[in-house]
């Protein structure tokens, strides 16, 4: 969890080489991230759900245009829910 705490503590650039580190460390914690584009609006737009399998959490999901916004987001509304 470490690329996930220090984007969430540090907010650090989110790149499109560390995505799949950050989605190896959610589902390393026992976790699901999903990302998803919607081509069915009027807009690209990107949708991020993290998700407990152990029901830890309600599902925290975010909308945006910008997919490392979306991300960013997410992973601020997780790290509520990460051990330290």
């Amino acid at each position: 969890m470490e690329t996930v705490k220090k984007i969430i503590k540090k907010g650090i650039e989110i790149e499109s080489g560390i995505i799949f580190q950050i989605l190896s460390e959610v589902s390393g914690n026992g976790d699901i991230m999903i990302i998803k584009s919607d081509g069915l609006r009027d807009s690209l737009t990107y949708s991020v759900i993290v998700s407990s399998h152990q029901n830890k959490f309600l599902p925290i999901r975010f909308d945006s245009e910008d997919i490392k916004d979306a991300i960013f987001k997410v992973l601020n509304e997780y790290g509520n829910f990460i051990n330290d």
